[in-house]
């Protein structure tokens, strides 16, 4: 009896578990935008909580997407990259950072208001993710291009960053 009631206790442990799982799902669809005319998939994004804003970049469609975070509503797309690919958001200068992978390879600087290209660093080509060191004020940018030399510091400075803009740090693509 001793065993039986030991095989109990952990099937009735798994059982209560499951079962509270599927009662309480960890997530649950509010809304569905529909995007008319749109291809390709949403890649990276980044929030401005304030302003209840969701940044998405649309890669194939070269675009920056901007959604109304409480009400999913499309709000504008951001044109002029070629492939944007990882973005930041900074609040204190309403601005928006957008690592550009197409070919015109670069990070661009987007105006949180009128949502227009005001700055742009050319770095080498392949430019791909990116990290923001808030303590430094520089933002580092993954290059998988051809140039294992390319290290390169942005020379136009943005208001709120450092002399040493942007780093382009080269990574050599691997094998498999």
């Amino acid at each position: 009896m001793k065993r039986l009631n030991a095989a109990y206790l952990p099937l009735s442990l798994i059982l209560a578990i499951t079962g509270n799982a599927q009662t309480n799902a960890p997530l649950k669809l509010l809304h569905t935008t529909p995007l008319p005319g749109f291809t390709g998939d949403l890649d990276h994004s980044a929030a401005d909580l304030g302003g209840h804003r969701l940044f998405v970049t649309a890669e194939v469609h070269k675009t920056v997407e901007v959604f109304d975070l409480n009400t999913g509503e499309h709000l504008h797309s951001i044109t002029g990259f070629g492939t944007p690919h990882e973005i930041l958001f900074r609040p204190d200068s309403n601005t928006l950072i957008v690592a550009d992978g197409g070919a015109d390879s670069s990070v661009r600087l987007v105006d949180g208001k009128t949502y227009q290209i005001i700055g742009s660093i050319k770095l080498p080509p392949g430019v791909d993710s990116a990290e923001y060191n808030p303590v430094t004020k520089e933002y580092y940018v993954e290059n998988r291009g051809p140039d294992p030399s390319a290290n390169t510091h942005g020379q136009k400075p943005w208001p709120g960053f450092t002399k040493a803009t942007v780093a382009a740090i080269h990574r050599r693509p691997t094998a498999g």
